[in-house]
């Protein structure tokens, strides 16, 4: 679970972080402005101020947090089931082997 949740923040930063470049993008793909990435980002903040760079970032947000859920969800699940799978395959009831963490080789010995 505490994975889960680490995951779904992560999703929500990357989101918060590279929102405003999609912003620039959108208004440049619509011919709503022209010119160069910085010129636009520059006139956005002149004209409407900092915070019109994250206009719809809750609705964003909506869309991002199913999604993390769902795909750490879904790799959480699987590694449960792997390691199982590994461990059933070695014989391994005692000591089990983890997929995400893959023991420890020595040389020689």
């Amino acid at each position: 679970m505490p994975s889960l949740c680490c995951g779904i923040l992560a999703a929500l930063t990357g989101q918060a972080v590279a929102f405003p470049a999609e912003v620039v993008s959108r208004r440049m793909a619509t011919g709503a402005v022209s010119g160069s990435f910085p010129v636009i980002l520059r006139a956005i903040i002149k004209e409407k101020g900092i915070i019109s760079l994250y206009t719809g970032l809750g609705a964003a947000s909506i869309r991002v947090v199913p999604m993390a859920f769902l795909s750490f969800g879904t790799y959480e699940a699987l590694r449960v089931v792997l390691d199982d799978a590994v461990n059933n395959a070695m014989g391994n009831t005692r000591n089990s082997v983890s997929v995400s963490e893959p023991p420890q080789l020595t040389a020689g010995g």
